[in-house]
């Protein structure tokens, strides 16, 4: 697709060399003027998910209720002629980049070229790729080159949301064990508290025995006095002997008691820190999913064009992460449809599901045999293709759907 739209490039504009640079206009093109090939990389790498809403707004148009890609269309749909919102798109690209975008029009083509391999190289070049677009003389070549540049790093954008999606799902295993520790030091701190209070009480309730053996002995009459006072020596002995174990095991759960109390103070603080971390994580990947992989889904030059539309019904799956899964299909241009795998109350709810679907996809380590079993039995009863997966990670679920997307 790429050679063909090349060959029609050379065949209408022809080589930078056979253009007379002095007859050509220092005027820029206009959005509207500028090659289709620089249309969807424009809309969706220089501008922002919020620009991109917001300059809708500008023009008139409610995102609400659109999808990503629909708005992602209706950009590019703009770009065909001058119009209210393709004027607005070109105003804010201008504010954003015209500073840095404008000197590089007068440069020649290989000077052009050379710093645009060297922005590349730093990762920011959305200010060169404006330029490019709007430059009045680029061979097809170098349009080629560049959009070609642009295309991949996109792909290489997505396998690293997948990673990050992997590392996510790492990072909530990680804290669900720590919150697990986190809780059984509370019960035993609990625990130990609990044994402390009943250790105090038995100190107290000796102490009082103690105290009335004395008391007794001070009324025992002259006659036995001495039989008395040993009998009473040696039952203060005794209590005092249990008093001083008793207080000595009190003392080590004390001690046992403020390392517990220590180490559930650590525990919080990294319960914490990681909570935090994985917040911070999931606003990065949603971020790298929202802004990279729905960027270059508007025709048939993108590999991921075939998903356009189609119906992925997942069985299964982790419930928690629904809206995870929903994200990986939906800004890979598809229809996401779930369900939980759960047939005890009947298979008509999983039919009706998928024989709507154009694509099943079903995780055998989140559902029973029995249901796998009834997906296969399904999907060959209406000719629906099923896809078996070992695993229902973020990353397993976005291979699956970027097989499904390829030619």
């Amino acid at each position: 697709m790429l050679n063909a739209h090349i060959t029609d490039l050379e065949h209408r504009t022809g080589s930078a060399e056979e253009i007379d640079l002095t007859s050509v206009s220092r005027e820029p093109r206009r959005l509207w003027e500028t090659d289709k090939i620089f249309r969807c990389p424009l809309m969706g790498m220089c501008l922002t998910v919020p620009e991109q809403k917001q300059v809708l707004k500008k023009a008139g148009i409610s995102p609400k209720g659109k999808t990503l890609y629909e708005i992602h269309e209706i950009l590019i749909g703009s770009c065909e002629n001058q119009n209210r919102l393709s004027r607005k798109i070109e105003n804010l690209l201008n504010r954003k980049f015209l500073k840095e975008a404008d000197p590089l029009r007068d440069l020649d083509e290989k000077a052009f070229m050379d710093h645009w391999e060297s922005a590349f190289r730093t990762g920011s070049y959305e200010a060169v790729l404006w330029a490019a677009a709007t430059r009045q003389v680029l061979s097809a070549k170098n349009m080629a080159h560049i959009f070609g540049a642009a295309h991949m790093d996109m792909h290489q954008t997505a396998q690293n949301a997948a990673q990050l999606a992997k590392r996510l799902s790492a990072v909530e295993d990680q804290l669900a064990g720590v919150r697990k520790l986190h809780r059984d030091e509370v019960k035993k701190s609990k625990s130990l508290a609990k044994e402390n209070a009943e250790l105090t009480q038995k100190c107290l309730a000796l102490e009082s025995e103690v105290k009335s053996a004395n008391e007794e002995d001070a009324f025992i009459p002259e006659k036995g006095q001495v039989e008395r006072a040993v009998r009473v020596e040696e039952e203060n002995a005794a209590l005092l002997s249990r008093l001083s174990r008793l207080e000595k095991e009190l003392a080590q759960k004390d001690a046992r008691l403020i390392a517990l109390e220590e180490r559930s103070e650590e525990l919080q603080k990294e319960l914490s820190s990681t909570e935090n971390g994985k917040e911070q994580f999931k606003v990065q990947a949603r971020k790298m999913i929202n802004d990279f992989m729905q960027m270059n889904r508007c025709d048939d030059s993108c590999p991921s064009f075939n998903l356009c539309r189609k119906r992925i019904l997942l069985v299964g799956g982790i419930t928690k992460m629904e809206a995870l899964y929903r994200d990986i299909v939906e800004k890979n241009g598809g229809i996401f449809e779930y369900h939980d795998g759960y047939i005890k109350g009947g298979v008509r709810d999983l039919e009706n599901r998928l024989r709507r679907a154009d694509v099943v996809l079903c995780p055998v380590n989140c559902n029973s045999h029995g249901a796998c079993t009834m997906v296969k039995n399904l999907g060959k009863k209406h000719k629906k293709p099923v896809h078996m997966l070992s695993s229902s990670s973020l990353s397993m679920i976005s291979q699956a759907v970027q097989r499904t997307a390829s030619p």
